[in-house]
């Protein structure tokens, strides 16, 4: 059932399936007010204590179902600015993803840009 949606057999959508996020060297891309709203929901399901920061353990249960947290490493490690206990505030968090767009112009990117 999921080749008929452009999976193989790694369960990841095949090369070219979704076409490259192309821009020039002088443009930019923007988060749209949907995806914006998407990722204050995605914050705030797992912000378990409602404390309005994503803490170390939020972070890793967000990420739990990709092979690894793609801001334990440069660019991302000490991109922005975390509490003293790791944690990210919502602007932090929308700001980390912000750069993994910038920095990586994956299928993904599409649907959560504005060229």
């Amino acid at each position: 059932v999921l080749r008929k949606f452009g999976y193989n057999d790694d369960i990841k959508l095949a090369d070219g399936l979704i076409p490259p996020l192309k821009r020039a060297s002088d443009q930019s891309v923007e988060l749209t007010n949907e995806a914006i709203d998407f990722l204050k929901t995605i914050f705030d399901e797992f912000d378990g204590d409602s404390d309005k920061v994503l803490q170390p353990c939020e972070l890793e249960e967000l990420f739990s179902t990709a092979p690894e947290s793609p801001w334990i490493e440069n660019p991302y490690k000490d991109a922005v600015q975390r509490n003293a206990f790791g944690g990210l505030s919502l602007d932090a968090f929308l700001s980390e993803v912000q750069k993994s767009f910038i920095f990586v112009s994956s299928p993904s990117s599409l649907y959560f840009v504005e060229q």
